[in-house]
């Protein structure tokens, strides 16, 4: 009879007790982990570049020539979202975007100069250009 009631208090404890503790903590630790990717934000690794849009506003960088959509998300991390914002950039910082990247073998010469035909609606210009290139 003893060993019985035992085991009906281990039942009682574990439905009681360890059950909802359990289920508790996975929702906690669910909701924790949905929040950070909807948020973009990964606690996991300090200092990690986040490769989604740092603005609200963005634009489709991709349209330059040369720049695609590995090189567009890493202008979007370094605060570069906008053809005028490309426009504005120093040929020297995006090439040092690109380093720090690995990416050495793509040259960003003419993105700034691209961007500006783009940002002001040249848009034969800007085809006259790659013609060029």
């Amino acid at each position: 009879m003893a060993k019985r009631d035992k085991r009906r208090a281990r039942r009682r404890l574990r439905s009681t007790f360890l059950v909802p503790l359990v289920m508790g903590l996975l929702f906690w630790w669910w909701r924790r982990h949905t929040e950070s990717q909807r948020s973009g934000s990964d606690d996991r690794v300090p200092g990690s570049i986040r490769l989604e849009p740092a603005m609200e506003e963005t634009e489709d960088l991709t349209r330059i020539s040369g720049i695609g959509p590995k090189v567009s998300q890493l202008l979007l991390a370094a605060g570069i979202a906008t053809f005028a914002q490309l426009a504005a950039a120093d040929v020297d910082n995006l090439r040092r975007i690109l380093r720090d990247a690995g990416l050495t073998m793509i040259d960003p010469g003419t993105w700034p100069e691209q961007a500006n035909l783009v940002a002001t609606g040249q848009w034969d210009e800007l085809e006259a250009l790659d013609c060029q290139a």
